[in-house]
């Protein structure tokens, strides 16, 4: 008697689930769930080429942003205290001697210049 209860109340729960599931489907003609035309002529491969181009040119700047990083190490610079991309430049505020200085760095050609 004690294994009918559970097996009983399992049994029970399982067919209500289902009958709930059942009645949960949308109705037929929910404009909400019907295809539309726009969606019939959706191109998904064209949605994977927009990713992974946009995953590329991500790849791209890390690049460039890491080249510019490691230029401004090259050349000696302290302890960088401000890092930002300015169009295809980088703006830098580094230490140097105790004082702050800022550098225009462009990754490109390997750049590095003084600002005011």
């Amino acid at each position: 008697m004690k294994f009918l209860v559970p097996a009983a109340l399992a049994a029970s729960l399982a067919f209500s689930g289902a009958a709930f599931a059942a009645n949960t489907a949308p109705p037929a003609g929910n404009p909400a769930v019907a295809p539309t035309p726009a969606m019939s002529k959706a191109k998904p491969i064209q949605h994977h080429l927009m990713v992974k181009k946009a995953a590329y040119q991500a790849q791209e700047n890390a690049n460039r942003e890491t080249q510019a990083l490691n230029l401004i190490e090259a050349r000696g610079y302290g302890p960088i205290r401000s890092f930002r991309n300015d169009g295809k430049l980088y703006d830098a505020t580094v230490m140097q001697n105790g004082k702050a200085i800022s550098l225009q760095v462009d990754p490109d050609n390997g750049r590095v210049t003084h600002q005011g």
